[in-house]
């Protein structure tokens, strides 16, 4: 064997899930998730401007990601978003004269969330969120989903 020759192998020290995740604060975390969405509406963008429709899978189904720009009257409107919440206070955003700027304005947002700008937007929306107020044991003579056993 070549390869067994050329490398050694040996036994690998347990991961727990904890220790396979990158280490990272909340806060980097959810800027991180905030990029990973940029780069998308970069696609998104790049596809609209081509008279295409941009297609992810989730879930096992392909689905077309929301824009984070609305075409106005007015001209273009940015509002972007962080999971299903604005950024911005409500009814605020950036207004561009055509759809071709948004790149500008996209290549600007990224910079500053990069920058730490919205990291209080970002945790303040992520805190609300939480963990949505359940919890993974069950309440006494709760069984779960389904009916309840009839006595």
């Amino acid at each position: 064997m070549a390869f067994a020759d050329k490398y050694k192998v040996q036994p690998l020290p347990k991961l727990t899930r904890g220790t396979m995740r990158a280490q990272l604060s909340p806060e980097e975390r959810a800027r991180a998730k905030l990029l990973t969405a940029i780069e998308i509406q970069h696609e998104v963008l790049a596809a609209e401007l081509r008279g295409k429709t941009f297609m992810i899978k989730r879930n096992g189904k392909q689905m077309a990601p929301r824009a984070f720009w609305q075409k106005t009257p007015a001209g273009v409107a940015f509002t972007p978003r962080f999971g299903n919440q604005f950024l911005f206070d409500k009814g605020q955003g950036v207004l561009v004269d055509e759809l071709g700027a948004v790149s500008q304005v996209l290549a600007d947002f990224e910079e500053a969330v990069k920058a730490g700008e919205f990291d209080a937007q970002i945790t303040e929306i992520a805190q609300s969120r939480g963990s949505r107020g359940g919890s993974s044991v069950p309440a006494p003579g709760k069984r779960g989903r389904g009916r309840p056993r009839r006595s």
